[in-house]
């Protein structure tokens, strides 16, 4: 029984020692986390061009484009279940499917004014809590997001084959028309598509 606050004491030293170690390794780590410079670390050395996961050579023009579009390129890809060697003509067909199949229903022209009395009424009350809302103005706005990620690479690829060298400050921000002349208006759920200028030069 003499022993026991001996034992005690050697358990919370050693618990002790191991939670220190392991709060100082945690602290290390954020510490090295927040020196982290993803752009240096793409490009390696100053105007040194890398090739980033996906094959990309100029990364940190890539990078500037998902951080100002808040999407990376396999991201839009997903969304729009295209691939990379897919042509914009079927990027742009998914698109369109997406976007229409999110939209909301069109009225019937047709269809004869309603009249209202309070059996209708209560009866469209109750069929209304029974129908599930079939689209989606967020994944409307996903699907257009997604499209105009993919333009915005492909003018970007097209200008280093004209063998212009665009710089990461070229990269499109939010609302820029020169990026991407695909418009959409969230009040009708209408959406265009042109297809980006690839002759602008810098």
């Amino acid at each position: 029984m003499s022993n026991l606050p001996k034992i005690v004491t050697q358990v919370v030293l050693s618990g002790t020692k191991v939670l220190g170690r392991a709060f100082y390794e945690a602290g290390r780590q954020a510490y090295k986390n927040t020196q982290y410079k993803p752009a240096e670390a793409a490009t390696g050395e100053e105007g040194a061009s890398a090739v980033d996961k996906d094959g990309n050579t100029n990364s940190t023009t890539t990078a500037g484009l998902t951080r100002s579009l808040k999407m990376t390129l396999s991201e839009a890809q997903l969304i729009l279940n295209v691939k990379d060697e897919d042509s914009l003509d079927k990027i742009k067909a998914n698109y369109e499917h997406l976007f229409a199949a999110n939209s909301p229903p069109k009225p019937d022209p047709d269809a004869p004014p309603p009249v209202s009395t309070p059996a209708t009424a209560k009866a469209k009350r109750a069929a209304a809590k029974n129908i599930q809302t079939l689209h989606s103005h967020y994944l409307q706005s996903k699907v257009f997001r997604a499209l105009e990620r993919i333009e915005s690479e492909h003018a970007l690829w097209a200008q280093l084959a004209d063998g212009e060298t665009p710089s990461s400050s070229e990269a499109p921000v939010d609302g820029d028309a020169s990026a991407s002349t695909t418009s959409w208006s969230a009040a009708d759920g209408t959406s265009s598509t042109t297809p980006p200028p690839t002759d602008k030069k810098p």
